[in-house]
Parts: structure tokens; C-alpha cells; sequence
């Protein structure tokens, strides 16, 4: 349990929605409210305040609340920092990991994000970073069905902003992602393959094209992971299903193509499962005792 002893400070417990975001209903304001004072007084912390940004988009820190409750910190009002998770403290990734890695550990600031298992007091959560960039995804139009379709898949929230705006700002993209036509897609896959050596083009689906620095791959994020934990590529399992899982399906010790997987994709893996509407990664690691 956690309980500040310094009654002359309370837990900020902050809160944010953008009217661009979906999931309106779990991301309200309300519910975001009644998960934090829940979460709270499980743990003893009965000194609160609430700060609300509603109708702020995450991609900038210029919000009345939040800069109120920077205020509050200044004046060592502050202990504890309390939100659902990361995406409601900000969208962009330099600023979040600005106060999250520096301000708020300099400020003695316990902070928390429910929902990602961010606890400060804990210590460092591996995957915090790459939630961080997961949470900078800006669209031209969050109404699309395919793109309401890869949040759905990813967990990922889209927000709408113009690609130029985002240039003209100074927000530079890790990567982009196209979405299109199947048969456009191969041509545009194969023709910026040829134009431009320097990027990663690569399809991820029939309808969705990614550009990338030629130095990123799943691959080269697994063995940046793999260094991390002391481990080896021998020691790795990976699952795929696309193009742009070719080079981590060569790269990792034991290999695992879905069914629906293109057949090059299939060639490259060691082994073959049924496709991802049949479960088939559970069905793999069952049949190998991987799973109980």
C-alpha cells in the first residue's frame, strides 16, 4: 500500500479526452474520474484533486489543467501524479518521456499510469517507451474503416491532424503508414522500393504499406530487446503473417508462419500454423506444450 505521510500534499489525478478520439465511452471523462479515485483509495491515498482537460488533444502540453497541475508541482503541493494511462498524459512521445524520465522524478513526484503498470516507486517499466511512440499516430480522417480497423487490432489511438501541419511543427514521423487498394499497394510497395533504396517499404497487409529507414525491422527490434534481457536470436519464438515480418521470421531461432500468410512468408518460416482467425498462435504453443 501507498500512503504520503506529508498530509500538506495531495495526489493529483488527471484526466484528458480529445473529441477527435473514438472509444468515447471507456476514455469519458466520468469514467476516467471514477477509475482514478477507485484506484486511490485502494491504496490509501484519500488526499486528491482532480484536474481535467476535456477537449484537449494530447499532442501539445498547452492545456489549462495540466498546466495547472505543473503549477501545483512547482509549488511542492504535489506528490503523487495519478492518470489511466500514458496516452491521457500526452501524445507526444519527447515531452511525455521529458516529464516521466526527468521532471517528475527531479520533483520527487510519484507517478502512475493504471492501465500500463507504470508505477515511478516500482521503478522503470520495460515497454513504457514503446508505448510512448505507439501513442503519437496522427491520421487525415479518424472516420476511416480501415483505420478504425488498425486501432482495433493494435490497441493504437489515431488523431486527426494534417501531415503538413505536423512538418511545419517540427513532428517528424518513424514511420509512415499507407492505406489503399490491395493491387495499388503491391505496384506502390515495388516502384518505392526502386525509387528509394535508403526506406523499408513494405506491405503489413494487402491494403497497408509502411515506410521506414532501411535500418528498422522487426528483426532489428527484436535484437535490440534480445541484448537487453542477455538473451540470443536462438532463444527466440516469432509469429508471422506479412511481408514486413520476413526478416524477424530468418532472424529468430524457431519461426512460425500464420495460415493466411502469403506463401513467401510461409517459405521463410520454419513452421506453419493455422491462420489468425483459428487461434493459430495458441494453437502452435498448445501443441508444443508452450502453453499449459
Amino acid at each position: 500500500m501507498y500512503q504520503s505521510n506529508n498530509h500538506s500534499t495531495y495526489a493529483a489525478l488527471y484526466t484528458r479526452f480529445s473529441r477527435d478520439e473514438p472509444d468515447g465511452e471507456s476514455n469519458s471523462i466520468a469514467n476516467q474520474k471514477k477509475l482514478l479515485l477507485n484506484y486511490a483509495h485502494s491504496r490509501g491515498i484519500v488526499n486528491t484533486k482532480f484536474f481535467v482537460d476535456d477537449g484537449f488533444t494530447g499532442t501539445n502540453f498547452n492545456r489549462p489543467d495540466f498546466k495547472a497541475m505543473i503549477a501545483e508541482c512547482e509549488s511542492k503541493k504535489i506528490s503523487t501524479i495519478i492518470v489511466k494511462d500514458m496516452s491521457r498524459l500526452g501524445r507526444n512521445y519527447l515531452m511525455v518521456g521529458y516529464y516521466t524520465e526527468i521532471y517528475f522524478p527531479e520533483n520527487n513526484i510519484h507517478f502512475i499510469a493504471i492501465n500500463d503498470d507504470v508505477d515511478s516507486v516500482k521503478g522503470d517499466n520495460e515497454f513504457t517507451p514503446f508505448r510512448n511512440i505507439m501513442n503519437e499516430w496522427y491520421v487525415k480522417d479518424t472516420s476511416d474503416p480501415r483505420v478504425a480497423l488498425e486501432m482495433k487490432i493494435t490497441g493504437a489511438v489515431a488523431e486527426r491532424r494534417s501531415f503538413a501541419d505536423c512538418l511545419a511543427e517540427g513532428t517528424l514521423p518513424h514511420k509512415i503508414l499507407l492505406m489503399m487498394e490491395p493491387a495499388d499497394c503491391e505496384r506502390a510497395e515495388r516502384e518505392l522500393q526502386a525509387l528509394f533504396p535508403a526506406l523499408n517499404v513494405v506491405r503489413s497487409a494487402p491494403h497497408l504499406l509502411e515506410i521506414m529507414d532501411a535500418s528498422v525491422n522487426k528483426a532489428s527490434g527484436i535484437e535490440v530487446m534480445l541484448k537487453h534481457f542477455g538473451l540470443e536470436a536462438s532463444d527466440a519464438l516469432s509469429f508471422g503473417d506479412n511481408y514486413n515480418d520476413l526478416e524477424m521470421l530468418r532472424y529468430t531461432g524457431a519461426s512460425v508462419a500464420m495460415g493466411n500468410a502469403p506463401q513467401p512468408v510461409k517459405a521463410a518460416a520454419g513452421e506453419v500454423t493455422t491462420s489468425n482467425e483459428e487461434d493459430g498462435i495458441y494453437a502452435y504453443l498448445s501443441e508444443h506444450h508452450l502453453i499449459g
